[in-house]
C-alpha cells in the first residue's frame, strides 16, 4: 500500500524505522550498561551482557516497528499519539513486572540487577515512544536508510 506522496510503502517504512530505532537503542543501552557497571561495580553478566543487549534491543524494537505499522493502518491520524501512549504503558507494565525478579540469593545483587534491567527497559520504551513518530515522518531519513 503505497501512499500518494510517499516513496516507500507504510510497512517498509515502519519496519526500517523500527530497525533504526533499535540500532540507536543498542548504542544508548551499551553506554548506560557501561556507566551503570562502572558506578555500581555490578559484575553479574550471565543474562544482561553485550550480546543480549545488541540482539534484544534490535529485535524488540524491530517488532515494535511492526506494531507501529498496525497503529498506522488501524488508527490513521491518531496513530502517533496512541502508539506513544501504548509504548509508555507497555514499558510501565514491564517495569512493574521486573520488580518481582529475584536474580540472586544476595539481596544487593538482585536489586542492582533490577535497576540495570529497569534502566534498559526505560531506554527502550522512551526511545520507542519518541523516535518512532519522529523518524517515520522524515522522508529524507527513510530514503537514506533504504
Amino acid at each position: 500500500m503505497i501512499m500518494n506522496d510517499e516513496k516507500f510503502d507504510v510497512f517498509t517504512r515502519c519496519l526500517l524505522v523500527g530497525l533504526f530505532v533499535g540500532i540507536t537503542a543498542v548504542y544508548v543501552n551499551l553506554l548506560f550498561d557501561l556507566g551503570f557497571r562502572h558506578l555500581t561495580h555490578f559484575r553479574l553478566s550471565a543474562i544482561i551482557n553485550v550480546s543480549s543487549i545488541i540482539m534484544g534491543c534490535a529485535i524488540l524494537l524491530t517488532i515494535c516497528g511492526v506494531l507501529y505499522y498496525g497503529f498506522r493502518v488501524w488508527f490513521k491520524q491518531s496513530a502517533n499519539t496512541l502508539f506513544t501512549v501504548a509504548m509508555l504503558l507497555i514499558t510501565a507494565f514491564a517495569i512493574w513486572k521486573v520488580t518481582g525478579i529475584v536474580r540472586s540469593p544476595i539481596h544487593v545483587e538482585t536489586v542492582e540487577f533490577r535497576e540495570l534491567l529497569i534502566g534498559i527497559l526505560c531506554v527502550n520504551g522512551i526511545l520507542g515512544a519518541v523516535l518512532f513518530p519522529m523518524f517515520y515522518s522524515r522522508e529524507k531519513l527513510v530514503s537514506q536508510i533504504i
